[in-house]
């Protein structure tokens, strides 16, 4: 299960690391990249969380099989870990990525409107 952390956990962070390119692109008013950006981090937030479900959650409950309620519940916690730590982590910045996308856009449309034809 580790290299999937790993995997997850790097993606989870770069989505932090392209939120905040998307942040610096909106402050040097570049607003198609903080739209391509912010766009890009909102589609992969919600999938990094499901990833984490299905990874960390669901199929190990489901390969294993056990019965004994105790491991059941340990399980379930250390999966609630993971999604947390990667999958939590990447909607953060999806949600915050939703407003960078919000305000590029708003931007682009301003600009259009009072270019000259």
């Amino acid at each position: 299960m580790e290299p999937v952390v790993t995997v997850l956990s790097l993606i989870a962070c770069g989505s932090i690391l392209a939120l905040i390119a998307a942040v610096a692109a909106c402050a040097l008013r570049r607003w198609q990249v903080a739209t391509r950006i912010s766009r890009a981090i909102v589609l992969a937030g919600p999938v990094v969380l499901l990833a984490s479900v299905l990874a960390f959650m669901v199929l190990p409950l489901r390969a294993r099989g056990w019965d004994d309620p105790s491991t059941k519940a340990i399980v379930l916690s250390q999966g609630v870990s993971e999604v947390m730590n990667t999958g939590g982590l990447a909607c953060a910045a999806a949600l915050l990525g939703a407003l960078v996308s919000g305000t590029a856009r708003w931007r682009l449309r301003v600009a259009a409107r009072r270019a000259p034809d």
